[in-house]
């Protein structure tokens, strides 16, 4: 039996030998997951955080005699001294992984008072700690508390590894006697197979696969009946070679992005809703099929989305660069690794263990254990270490390496045979980031830069057979040290903002996959956004076939796949430098030889401007000026027409957008005379269970063609009414013009109301709050 424990604790921001005793009475009530500190969405002093609170609570626990009762805590940020009923049980290191501890020799059925003197600092003992890290680990007990109340005799874990053909293998670990085992197999709750054996056989597998990620449920009997043990399996098949990532007997090319664990204002503590959320957006928002969970283990929610989904991962100790001679920080390091690989060990989507602290130097003992370590609970997947310079020596069994070459468009990732790396597989494990930090608010041009970069290293991606693969840094802003980010504690490194709304690199990876048609054009053709007033070079993300662009109702020109620049990703974007093409009617101009001439010299200048006009231009311009006896104002006329298009005219561009010849998405642009406010929930209910739940309501200001106005900053405002609660603030501004708000269920159910005004606009939500 599991009995979850995460609701009506208190806390103490600060702690007292007298709180061992009683509870102050102005101890706050909160729930778990719960962070120490709400933060605010930027400039903050992150050593609020280092600090030692208190938590109380009290528990009732009928029938545990003859029983083992455990208390496990799935991971509280970073040290702390556990009593139970004024009995010290003893001093636990956390920060990103479980702890379980045998409480049945202190516990009465009533009242049971349980006291954690947590110490959220960053200890020196303690990895990722020792000396400074690119990300803040926050304070709490972030992740979920449970009773594991169980029989004597139990099963303390079961690993399970499935391949393709049906094979299944088990290692039950059991606590106490073992007599006898019994597994049962189901597939959507029907039994498809039993067996007495560790290896056994399913006929006729469902495969598990990044677009059919089928999962299967494994019972483990213990002793006829005595215990049970419930986890999730798929059968795949994968491989990472020299030519490439294998699954499933096909070559796979590993397109992905890294995933911190943080959210605005609360930090890591988010529950499991929030976490399936963030798998969610990578897979269908993104369209990615990898994440790495950098740098340490992320919430068993979101690894088990992960498989519900069909997203590759590759797991990661925590680190950062730094390691230490010390021996406690190395044992708590080898404990890591021994825990990740266990705890993880059942995700089908996992396909790799990250044994290496992210970009350290080489420790040939420290590394050589971890692989050692790795291999022997789990001989079926690699490890990897990831560096950030070449020829470091190799203990794991891929070679990965951040790759930070890309600086503009005409590189994305270095030649993979640069690398010193023998046979062994290939990945790279991160690109861009901090090379190219852009906030969703930043100018057009720097936006569109940012998302072409990631198009240029995609591409490059492709371009080499013998590279697995390239997981992007990152997958969303976040917060930070001060000696890292933009001088507000935040790395806007992200291709999402922190609150998970889209940045235009978002769309550079959405349109790699063909699930969903993609047609996002990457600017908002306003002149005055870019140097000199003239549009340069337009951009669209799509994966359609080719987009037909209208003037008003004016056919200009079709386009297609950018295969000049981007030659070898699935879906190049689409490159529009051209927007006058077969929109010149002038009907002084009668030869279509010199229509097609004076719209190409125009379009030239509507794209690059005026001072970039090259002697060929001027050359053709007097020969246009003299045949059709035109004089400056007339060709004043003109460009105000085609190029400019000021005064009462309303110029709207059409992006047509077709698939197999067929018309499936369009896309407007224009000057933004009204403004609306968009609001998308990541689900539409809250449902509480073995704690509270919570969802992101994504609101952004948007113009009468649904484009987000990224340089709008208006105030949003935020009342709620009935069984909720607000975990962000009541009051924000938007940032690019986009905002996500968090709500959290209370213990009360019903019709909940969430009213949002911004801009003078307002939206009422209904909530149902199961």
């Amino acid at each position: 039996m599991v009995k979850s424990i995460n609701f009506d604790w208190r806390f103490k921001d600060d702690f007292k030998e007298t709180y061992l005793e009683k509870t102050p009475l102005d101890a706050l009530k909160i729930d778990i997951p719960h962070s120490i500190k709400v933060l605010p969405s930027n400039y903050f002093n992150e050593k609020d955080f280092e600090k030692v609170t208190t938590y109380f609570k009290t528990f009732d626990l009928e029938d545990y005699e003859n029983k083992s009762v455990i208390l496990r805590f799935e991971a509280f940020m970073v040290k702390a001294k556990i009593y139970l009923n004024s009995i010290f049980l003893g001093e636990f290191v956390s920060g990103f992984r479980p702890v379980e501890i045998e409480i049945k020799d202190y516990l009465k059925e009533k009242n049971n008072r349980l006291v954690v003197v947590l110490d959220s600092s960053e200890l020196e003992d303690v990895p990722p700690f020792g000396y400074t890290i690119d990300y803040l680990t926050f304070g709490g007990i972030y992740r979920e508390v449970s009773l594991l109340v169980r029989s004597i005799n139990h099963i303390d874990k079961v690993l399970v590894h499935a391949y393709k053909d049906g094979k299944v293998n088990v290692t039950s670990l059991v606590a106490g006697e073992r007599k006898n085992i019994r597994y049962e197999v189901y597939f959507n709750d029907e039994l498809v197979t039993s067996s007495s054996e560790d290896e056994f056989n399913i006929d006729s597998p469902m495969v598990w696969d990044i677009n059919s990620p089928n999962l299967y449920t494994l019972k483990a009997i213990l002793n006829d009946g005595e215990d049970t043990y419930v986890t999730r399996f798929g059968c795949r098949d994968f491989k990472f070679t020299n030519k490439g990532f294998f699954l499933n007997g096909r070559r796979v090319k590993l397109v992905g992005l890294n995933r911190h664990q943080s959210y605005p204002y609360i930090g890591f503590a988010a529950p499991k809703s929030l976490q399936e959320d963030d798998a969610n957006l990578l897979k269908k928002e993104c369209g990615v099929n990898i994440v790495r969970t950098s740098h340490y283990m992320q919430s068993e929610h979101f690894l088990s989305r992960c498989d519900e989904l069909g997203l590759l991962v590759i797991n990661e100790i925590p680190g950062w660069q730094f390691i230490s001679k010390e021996k406690e920080w190395r044992e708590n390091f080898y404990k890591n690794v021994k825990s990740m690989v266990e705890e993880e060990y059942n995700h089908p989507s996992l396909i790799g263990h990250g044994v290496r602290i992210d970009e350290s130097q080489d420790d040939h003992e420290l590394y050589l254990n971890a692989n050692k370590i790795a291999h022997e609970i789990d001989r079926y997947r690699p490890t990897l270490g990831v560096r950030n310079f070449k020829n470091s020596e190799l203990l794991e069994d891929i070679y990965a390496y951040n790759d930070f070459i890309c600086k503009d468009l005409t590189k994305g990732l270095d030649n993979p045979k640069t690398i010193k790396k023998g046979d062994a597989p290939y990945l790279v494990t991160e690109y861009l980031g901090h090379m190219e930090p852009t906030k969703s608010f930043d100018s057009e041009a720097q936006r569109v830069f940012h998302a072409l970069r990631h198009a240029k290293v995609i591409d490059d991606n492709y371009k080499y057979d013998e590279l697995c693969g390239a997981i992007g840094w990152c997958f969303f802003d976040y917060y930070t040290h001060k000696d890292f980010g933009s001088g507000d504690r935040i790395c806007y490194h992200g291709v999402f903002d922190m609150g998970r709304n889209p940045k235009l690199a978002s769309y550079i990876y959405k349109s790699q996959q063909d699930e969903e048609d993609v047609l996002e054009v990457l600017s908002s053709l306003t002149q005055g956004d870019r140097p000199q007033a003239f549009y340069h070079e337009i951009y669209v993300a799509t994966n359609l076939d080719y987009v037909d662009l209208y003037k008003n109702e004016t056919f200009i020109k079709r386009y297609y796949p950018s295969r000049d620049e981007f030659k070898y990703m699935p879906h190049p974007p689409i490159l529009i430098n051209d927007l006058i093409g077969e929109s010149f009617l002038e009907p002084k101009v009668k030869s279509l030889k010199d229509r097609k001439r004076f719209a190409s010299l125009l379009s030239y200048v509507a794209i690059n401007g005026l001072l970039e006009l090259k002697t060929k231009h001027y050359v053709t311009m007097g020969y246009l000026m003299l045949k059709y006896k035109l004089k400056y104002p007339d060709l004043v006329d003109i460009f105000n027409r085609y190029v400019s298009c000021w005064g009462k005219q309303t110029i709207i561009y059409t992006f047509k957008g077709y698939k197999n010849d067929k018309l499936v998405k369009e896309v407007k642009r224009g000057p933004s005379l009204k403004q609306e406010l968009r609001v998308n929930l990541s689900k539409d209910y809250l449902e509480t269970k073995d704690t509270y739940d919570a969802l992101r309501i994504s609101v952004a200001l948007v113009n009468e063609y649904d484009m987000v106005l990224p340089y709008a900053s208006s105030i949003v405002d935020v009342e709620v009414e009935g069984p909720i609660e607000l975990l962000s603030p009541k009051s924000e501004s938007l940032k690019g013009g986009q905002l996500s708000i968090y709500i959290r269920s209370t213990a009360k159910k019903g019709e909940a109301k969430v009213k949002i005004t911004c801009h003078g606009l307002s939206k009422e939500i209904k909530i149902i709050s199961k």
